[in-house]
């Protein structure tokens, strides 16, 4: 009981943090407080995927609802990375590592170029990044953002995986599920399952179910009758009716408790399935 008390309450506490938003990182994008950041290397932008012909205004940090023209826009953190080209590439997701893809995983693939859906070349945007992509299917898709720091010559590589035209059912089988436990522990509590005997439950009610199945097939195909020799079909009385499936796999016997049956009262009937 304790057990179960204690599963249910965190299931409760569950339930209270996840409807709050999301906080999960998918690769070099992470969430910070309303705005997603991504990080390229030591510089920093905020993050933002529009979808104006579905959702208008609306923001997405990653993932996307729907397919359609999507724009992808940073606001520089670092003035600096508003002096040096950057280049955006969107490559389909055969990593094979989902949402947990990372550069190395990139790294690895031996022709980029095969897998690009869009790629805008280095180039100097002084204010704000933009990037328009008309996503015609849906999908998994890495956006890869890279930059070479003018002083160093490195380069430094930003990867963030995101879906397009599915985002998951979110935290519902969660909260479901939550409530759920919330609800056992309150019979379990309350003494709701030491009140009742299961084992005497559970004949009385898959018995006359059983037998309703048993109908149903019987109802399938023409039915024929089996009397007991020396009466006449006229003369046979409902208890002796034997009915018989036309494969002959079932048989059911109809058998009333008391002898002769009076109408407008409740009887009670045997019922023997073979």
């Amino acid at each position: 009981m304790k057990i179960l008390s204690l599963i249910a309450i965190a299931a409760a506490a569950l339930a209270a943090t996840v409807l709050s938003p999301p906080a999960l990182a998918h690769g070099s994008v992470t969430p910070e407080e309303d705005l997603c950041l991504i990080r390229i290397g030591y510089y920093s932008a905020h993050f933002k995927i529009y979808l104006p012909q579905q959702r208008g205004h609306k923001q997405f940090c990653e993932d996307l609802p729907a397919t359609g023209e999507s724009i992808f826009v940073m606001e520089y953190e670092h003035s600096g990375l508003g002096d040096i080209p950057i280049d955006f590439r969107i490559i389909q997701n055969v990593t094979g590592q989902g949402r947990f893809t990372q550069l190395k995983h990139v790294a690895a693939i031996a022709d980029l170029d095969a897998h690009t859906v869009y790629h805008l070349p280095g180039a100097i945007q002084p204010d704000v990044f933009t990037a328009m992509h008309d996503f015609k299917e849906r999908g998994d898709f890495v956006g890869i953002v890279t930059v070479n720091e003018p002083v160093s010559g490195q380069t430094l590589t930003a990867v963030f995986p995101f879906a397009v035209g599915f985002t998951g059912f979110g935290y519902w089988p969660l909260l479901v599920i939550a409530a759920l436990l919330i609800q056992l522990n309150y019979l379990w509590m309350s003494g709701w399952f030491a009140a009742r005997s299961w084992r005497g439950l559970l004949p009385k009610r898959l018995f006359p179910a059983l037998a309703a199945l048993s109908f149903i097939f019987l109802a399938a195909g023409p039915l024929s009758n089996t009397v007991n020799a020396g009466e006449s079909e006229t003369a046979v009385r409902l208890e002796d009716k034997v009915w018989v499936s036309a494969n002959g796999l079932y048989k059911v016997r109809v058998e009333p408790v008391i002898e002769h049956l009076a109408i407008n009262r409740m009887h009670s009937w045997i019922v023997e399935v073979r």
